[in-house]
Parts: structure tokens; C-alpha cells; sequence
């Protein structure tokens, strides 16, 4: 069995997208069963326990991918990394009191006594 490499999985996705579009059969079987669209397209399997699914745009449909879970084990990813460091997303100072971490935030002007 070939690795799946970055370019046969894009290459995989144009001929999958092109038939889908040309093919009611192909287009109908990619949306009941994706892993036997993609088999028939390509004449490759996908790697056991590999899920992959179609979805028709018509009507109103949201698929959302959920974050990786918080109790998976696994190391963060370089994005994941820029994400949390370095002060990214943190509380600004309003210049008045300077702050620290953990100190309470300045009320806003104008509220309190």
C-alpha cells in the first residue's frame, strides 16, 4: 500500500470533486459511503480507521470540526504553540497602575466610587 502523501491527497480530492460534480451515481455513493468514493475514484484504500465524509451543500448544513480534545495526550502544534505564548490573546493594562499578572483589573473610567 502507497503512503498518502499531501499531493496524492490533493490529487484524490480534484478527481473526487470532479466526478461528484459530473456523476449522480459517483455523487451519491460519495455522499452514502466516502470511503468506497474514494477507493473507486483513486483505486487506493484509506488507512484503517480513517473516516472520511461527504456532505451535499444544498440546504442548510454546518459541519464544524471540534478541537482536539483536552485529555488527549498529545504535544501541541506549532500554531497551537504561537497560540499561548508570548502574552497572545492575554489581558492589556490600561496604562493606569501598570497591572500584574494575577492583580485585579482597573475598574473602566467613570464606574465606581
Amino acid at each position: 500500500m502507497h503512503e498518502w502523501t499531501e499531493q496524492a491527497q490533493q490529487e484524490a480530492q480534484e478527481k473526487i470533486f470532479r466526478m461528484a460534480a459530473n456523476d449522480a451515481d459517483f455523487r451519491a455513493l460519495a455522499l452514502r459511503d466516502g470511503r468506497a468514493a474514494v477507493e473507486e475514484a483513486t483505486g487506493r484504500k484509506l488507512p484503517e480507521g480513517f473516516k472520511i465524509r461527504f456532505v451535499d451543500p444544498a440546504g442548510a448544513h454546518l459541519t464544524a470540526v471540534l478541537p482536539r480534545a483536552a485529555y488527549e495526550e498529545e504535544e501541541l502544534a506549532e500554531f497551537e504553540l504561537a497560540a499561548v505564548a508570548g502574552g497572545k490573546g492575554g489581558h492589556s493594562t490600561s496604562g493606569r497602575g501598570g497591572g500584574t499578572a494575577g492583580s485585579e483589573p482597573d475598574a473602566p473610567a467613570g464606574l465606581g466610587g
